[in-house]
Formats: C-alpha cells, structure tokens, sequence
C-alpha cells in the first residue's frame, strides 16, 4: 500500500439544487396556468366582440387584440408544456400520459400547413413569406399508434419554425416508410438562413435559440425545437437535423408505428398516479327536472369565465354559476337541486 486519496462531495448543494429546480419548475407551471385562464377569457369576449362589431376599424383592432392574445397563448401553453415534462424528468421518471390513437400523419400534415398557411407573425404579417412555396409531399403512410395532439403540436412546431427562417425558395414536408414497417419519416426541408454547426445541438434545449443575443430578429423564447424533440422521444422515435448556412435545414422525425411501452423503461407504479379505472355508473336518487334547456354547472372562481360561459351557452343551456368548489358541493349536496346534465369545472381552482 503505497498511499491512500480520499474525495469528499457535499451534498447539500446538490440537494438545495434539485429543490430550486422542482420550485422554479412548480412556479413556471403555476403562473402559466393563472395566466392561460384570464387569456381565455380576453379571446373569447373579444371574438364575441368582433362577430357583433360592423365598425370596419374597431374590427381590425379587435383582430389585432385577439391575435396578440393568441400568441401570448401559444406562449404559456409552450411554458406549461415545458414545465410539465421537466417536473416528469424529475427522477429519471415519465410521467406524461401519451395517449394511444390510431393517427393518420397525412392528414395531420394537412391540417397543419393549412393552418400555417393561414397564420400571422407579431407585425401581422403572413407566417409564409411572399414567394416562399410551401409544399405538401407527404405520401400515403401506415396508420401509426401515437398521440394525435401531440403530433400536431411536433409539426406544427417545425413547420412554423422554417416560415420564419426562409425568406426565399421553398419549404417542402416529405415522408418515408422503413422497409420493414416498423416506423415512418416526416422531414421538413426549407431553403432558410440555415444553422451554424456549433447550434445544432443547442437548439433542442429549453429556452436556446441559435441567435440568443438581444439583437436577435426572429420572436419566440425557444421553446418549440425543446418540446418537439421530448415528445418524439417519449413516443419512442428521434428526431434530427441536417444543415448548412446559407443553404438550408431539414429536421427529421422518425416515429415507430407502435408506440413504446413506457412501463418498460420506468416504475410501473409512478407512471401516471393512479391507473384509470372504469367508473361505475351511478343513479341519482333525485328525480331529474322538466325543462326545456339541459342545466350547466359552472364551477369556476373567474367572473370573467363564468360571463363568457353564460353568453356562449345560455341560449341553448340554463346554468348554475358556481364561484368555487365549496359552493359547487354545496349545491350538489342539496336534495332539492336538479341534477346537471354537464359540470364544467376549473381544475387548479383553490
């Protein structure tokens, strides 16, 4: 024995580290659901604003509120997302409950560019630039088991992605099926500015752009590449890019026509909380009302919510305004109340 090393690790900052993370993760998923909830509001009484407005300029204001509001709207939804699949990171564990439907990603596709080619930057502008093609050659592919939501979200992510990075040329979305039908490519190629080799790998981290500097041009908090590369890789498929400055970039997702089984690859008991169960149809010993119109519980601590609920649904629904879960069991506990053919319900309500 010649001599002995000893290394020694603190802890404790390790530890006041993770839990920093799960707070700041805990906070970004709060204050995104508080503000997804008034947004909601403000675009559904603005769209009733804009169908009853024949003021030609008050509309076009109007339109530029709802289009601002929209896009704060994809930011937060982006910032939830995010946060969720972090707070589902936390312990080497998955969490997200992935969805198992029969997807079609033609027609997805489709949807997608239709939207996109619909869609209007921050200047109110045209996502698609004037003279930039954007073609649809996705041919007819194998029915694929994946989440259909989360798909869209993937596409459309990337799709949006090349419109704000091409000014010339074309975006073009191809596909592929592997000989042995086991999984499908969706590429999309553009004619853009293209990625610096260095970003390549960057550009799928949360919050990173290949311009991060305050001078950058392009809008968004580099959200979208993160949560496309998460979702494909839950999903049991990859996703990568090829690129040359001044060329172009193709991104491409390659998806297994059936999903993985996530109980493989962790705890089987922390999957997703509580299995699902069937539940048990039940009879209310109450005798339900004569009316014309079915009755609406409303549970939500939002005035604004409850108002645009009332005058989206009361022509066709009488409704029960409930500002909190209290008041709601309150009602429910009551014989004498009809029974609510429907409960809408404010989830994160304290």
């Amino acid at each position: 024995l010649i001599g002995v090393t000893f290394i020694g690790c603190d802890l404790t900052e390790i530890a006041a580290y993770r839990e920093a993370e799960t707070r700041k993760t805990r906070f970004l998923g709060v204050v995104s659901h508080e503000l997804r909830s008034p947004l909601h509001g403000i675009i559904g009484l603005v769209n009733a604003l804009v169908d009853s407005e024949q003021d030609k300029m008050r509309s076009k204001r109007l339109n530029m509120i709802l289009n601002c509001a929209n896009r704060l709207l994809d930011l937060v939804v982006n910032i939830m997302e995010m946060a969720s699949l972090q707070t589902q990171r936390q312990g080497g564990r998955t969490k997200m409950i992935l969805h198992r439907d029969p997807v079609e990603l033609p027609k997805i596709i489709e949807e997608v560019v239709t939207l996109v080619k619909s869609s209007v930057d921050k200047r109110g502008k045209a996502l698609v630039h004037p003279g930039i093609e954007l073609i649809n050659n996705v041919s007819t592919m194998p029915i694929i088991e994946a989440d259909a939501h989360k798909c869209t979200q993937v596409f459309f992510n990337l799709i949006t992605n090349a419109c704000k990075f091409t000014h010339s040329g074309s975006i073009t979305i191809c596909s592929n099926a592997s000989s042995d039908g086991e999984s499908v490519e969706v590429s999309v190629a553009d004619t853009g500015t293209g990625i610096q080799a260095e970003a390549l790998e960057r550009i799928f981290q949360a919050f990173e752009q290949e311009d991060s500097s305050e001078a950058r041009c392009q809008e968004g908090i580099g959200l979208g590449l993160s949560i496309a590369k998460e979702v494909v890789e839950m999903h049991g498929g990859n996703i990568s890019v090829q690129s040359e400055v001044g060329v172009g970039s193709t991104f491409t997702v390659r998806l297994p026509v059936t999903m993985i089984d996530l109980a493989k690859q962790a705890d089987k008991s922390s999957l997703s909380g509580p299995a699902m169960m069937p539940r048990s149809k039940t009879v209310d010993s109450r005798t339900s009302r004569q009316a014309e119109k079915p009755l609406i519980l409303s549970v939500d601590d939002d005035e604004c919510n409850q108002t645009l609920i009332r005058d989206l649904l009361q022509g066709d629904f009488d409704i029960y305004k409930a500002m909190d879960g209290h008041e709601a069991l309150s009602y429910m506990g009551d014989s004498d109340n009809p029974v609510p053919e429907i409960i809408l319900l404010d989830v994160m309500m304290p």
